[in-house]
């Protein structure tokens, strides 16, 4: 198929109220839509709702993007119901794995970020994972799962921080403390829908996948997870930490309702970095996204 019309409704697919969605979200033309993620795209209107939208929306935004990147898109790859089951980009076989932990050749800067009204989430795993919630001996496997990412030099240093900070509330981990795990039950991410502990703050805390693990949507789908398990317990607003290092998790924050805070009541040192962290992300991001974190600050 030759594409001829750079407006949207060009797309097969697309009818009045996507292209709507689509502008609302500032994607205008085809040519706004190349190079995107669907997923993110997805998220960012599930954000822009104030829930989780049907997933065949998701399927109507890869067929978009697809059509976007590509000269001559083939037609069967434009229906929706094509991209039910497929990531896009599709991963070829033999394709070498991205692997995406910490950025540690940016400077150290650390940002909190509040949803004042956060997504409500869902308790929906990609497809060939499921979630678990922690169960004695499950310090191991977060452990390495964190330490594979960088956040630890070593499992065992993460083990210990662990049995330090998480072992002392055991009567919660059943609770907010959650796991993907592949088909073959093996451990892929982690994260947890925490709390201070002083405060009964509402923080999402240690998100992280396994290198081998990246680019599935399962940090996407465990921070779901974790914002579902607010709604349940009716906790609001959601605070995280997170700093210049997770670029792509900041990425991801944003998209979901996550704003910058510099209140001084809450981490003094990360809300006195963030006109420091700003500045470092605006390296690092797309512009319009950079723009639109900048514009979020609280």
């Amino acid at each position: 198929m030759k594409k001829t019309d750079k407006g949207l409704r060009a797309i097969p697919g697309v009818g009045i109220k996507t292209q709507e969605d689509l502008q609302a979200l500032g994607y205008t033309t085809v040519e706004s839509l190349r190079g995107q993620d669907p997923e993110m795209i997805y998220l960012q209107d599930c954000a822009r709702r104030g829930f989780m939208i049907d997933r065949c929306q998701l399927y109507v935004y890869r067929a978009a993007v697809y059509y976007a990147d590509t000269e001559r898109p083939e037609p069967e790859k434009l229906k929706w119901w094509y991209w039910k089951d497929k990531p896009y980009p599709p991963v070829e076989s033999g394709q070498p794995v991205r692997v995406r932990t910490l950025d540690k050749g940016l400077p150290y800067k650390e940002l909190i970020m509040r949803a004042n009204a956060p997504l409500r989430g869902e308790d929906l795993p990609p497809k060939g994972f499921r979630f678990k919630t922690y169960a004695p001996g499950d310090e191991v496997h977060w452990a390495q799962i964190e330490s594979s990412v960088g956040e630890f030099d070593t499992a065992k240093a993460a083990e210990v921080y662990f049995m330090e900070h998480y072992a002392p509330r055991s009567e919660k981990l059943a609770q907010r403390l959650f796991f993907a795990l592949d088909a073959q039950g093996r451990y892929a991410g982690t994260c947890s829908a925490w709390d201070d502990g002083e405060n009964t703050r509402a923080t999402l805390h240690w998100v992280a996948v396994r290198p081998e693990y990246q680019g599935k949507g399962i940090a996407r789908a465990l921070v779901a997870r974790a914002l579902y398990a607010f709604a349940q317990a009716g906790e609001a607003p959601v605070y995280l930490h997170t700093q210049t290092w997770s670029h792509g998790a900041i990425r991801l924050y944003r998209k979901l309702g996550f704003e910058v805070v510099r209140q001084p009541d809450f981490s003094p040192k990360a809300c006195r970095d963030f006109e420091a962290a700003l500045a470092v992300l605006q390296t690092v991001l797309p512009p319009a996204e950079y723009a639109d974190l900048a514009a979020h600050v609280i």
